[in-house]
C-alpha cells in the first residue's frame, strides 16, 4: 500500500479489503493503480479516490475504465460508476467490477469491521456486523434457471412449472430464482421481460467454470476430437466450446450428454489425462441438464446438434485460450 495514503484513507482501503476478501477476491492498493485477483486471474486499473461519496464527487471524478475507492458509497453514486463503466469499492463492502469474462457486483448492507490495528474505524462509530449479504444468484441450480432465462427470454411468459422441467430444477428453485432476480432488479415488473442482460450475462458467465460447470462435469479424457462414436452408440450429443464455434477450428471438445457411457469412451478411443506428466485433459464430458422448451419434444438419440449458444459462449470464455475467449467476445455481443 501506497505510504503517502492519509490515515483514513488506508483504513478505508483495509476495509475493502478485508470485505472483498470474503467474497474470494484480493485487492491490492500499490501506488495509484488497483490490482485485483479473482479465481486465478489478474486485473488492473488506475486508482481514484472520491472524497466524500457523494453523487456530485463522483460524476467529478469517475471514468470508464477507473477504480473508484471511498469510505462510502451512496447508493445513488453507485449507481453512476456502474453505469459509467468505473469499477469501485467502498469500506462498507460495496464491491462492483467488470471485466472481461468477470462480473462482481456485492452490495453491503452493514459497516463491516476492521480487523488492522489502525484506530481509525472506531473512531467513525463502526462495530462488527455480519458480513454484506451475497446474492446466490448463481449456485448451480438457479444458474440453470438464469441460463434458460438468458437463452429463452419467452419462458418468462410461460409456467414456472415449465421453466423449472427445461432448467432440469425443481418448482421451488425456479420460482425462488425469479424471486431473486426480481430483488436484484434484473426483472421488469410483472416479470414480463429480463433488464440489464448484458450484466446478468457477465455474472452467469463468469460464475460457470467455478459453479454450474464444475458441477455438472463428468469426466475429462485425452483423445481425438470426434463426437461420432457416441452418435453410433444411440446417443443424443450435444458439441459445445471450440468444436461448435465458427472460425476456430483445434483439438478441444466439450459434449454435452444425458450420462456418461463407457462404451462410447473406448469407441472413441480416450483415456484419462496422465497427471504425472502434467498432461491436460483437451475433452470435457458435461452432463446435459436442460430439455427443450419446444413443445414437440425432444430430439431422438444417435445425433449430434450444436449445444445452446450461451453454453457455447460459456465453455469458449471458460478454457482461458486467448483464440478462444477472443471468438467468445463476439458471441457475447450477439447475445447481450
Amino acid at each position: 500500500m501506497d505510504g503517502t495514503l492519509t490515515q483514513a484513507q488506508r483504513a478505508t482501503v483495509g476495509l475493502a479489503v478485508e470485505r472483498a476478501k470474503e467474497h474470494g477476491v484480493a485487492l491490492r492498493i500499490i501506488g495509484d493503480q488497483v490490482n485485483l485477483e479473482f479465481d486465478g486471474r489478474h486485473y488492473t486499473w488506475s486508482l481514484t479516490w472520491s472524497a466524500d461519496g457523494s453523487v456530485r464527487d463522483v460524476v467529478a471524478r469517475v471514468r470508464r475504465d477507473t477504480f473508484l475507492l471511498a469510505e462510502r458509497l451512496s447508493p445513488s453514486a453507485a449507481d453512476i460508476a456502474r453505469k459509467t463503466g468505473a469499477c469501485f469499492a467502498d469500506a462498507r463492502g460495496n464491491l462492483y467490477v467488470r471485466a472481461p469474462g468477470l462480473l462482481v457486483d456485492i452490495r453491503g448492507r452493514h459497516a463491516p469491521t476492521w480487523s488492522g490495528s489502525d484506530d481509525w474505524a472506531t473512531a467513525k462509530g463502526i462495530r462488527a456486523h455480519s458480513a454484506p449479504r451475497s446474492s446466490n444468484l448463481m449456485s448451480a441450480a438457479r444458474a440453470q434457471v438464469v441460463f434458460c432465462l438468458l437463452q429463452w427470454p419467452d419462458l418468462l411468459s410461460s409456467s414456472v412449472r415449465l421453466l423449472a422441467h427445461t432448467a432440469g430444477v425443481s418448482v421451488g428453485s425456479a420460482q425462488a430464482t425469479l424471486t431473486e432476480l426480481e430483488s436484484d432488479r434484473h426483472l421488469t415488473v410483472g416479470r414480463t421481460r429480463l433488464t440489464r442482460r448484458g450484466e446478468l450475462l457477465d455474472q452467469w458467465a463468469a460464475a460457470f467454470s467455478t459453479g454450474m460447470g464444475r458441477k455438472l462435469e463428468l469426466a475429462r479424457f485425452v483423445g481425438e476430437p470426434t463426437p461420432q462414436a457416441w452418435a453410433a452408440a444411440g446417443r443424443l450429443v450435444h458439441v459445445s466450446g471450440e468444436y461448435a464455434a465458427d472460425g476456430i477450428t483445434g483439438s478441444d471438445l466439450t459434449l454435452y450428454v444425458a450420462e456418461l457411457d463407457s462404451k462410447a469412451v473406448m469407441a472413441s478411443r480416450w483415456r484419462k489425462p496422465r497427471s504425472a506428466d502434467g498432461e491436460e485433459a483437451n475433452i470435457v464430458i458435461r452432463r446435459r441438464f436442460w430439455q427443450s422448451p419446444d413443445l414437440w419434444g425432444e430430439p431422438e438419440g444417435g445425433d449430434v446438434q450444436r449445444a445452446p449458444e450461451l453454453l457455447v459462449y460459456a465453455d469458449l470464455l471458460a478454457s482461458g485460450e486467448p483464440r478462444q475467449r477472443e471468438v467468445a467476445g463476439h458471441l457475447r455481443d450477439r447475445l447481450a
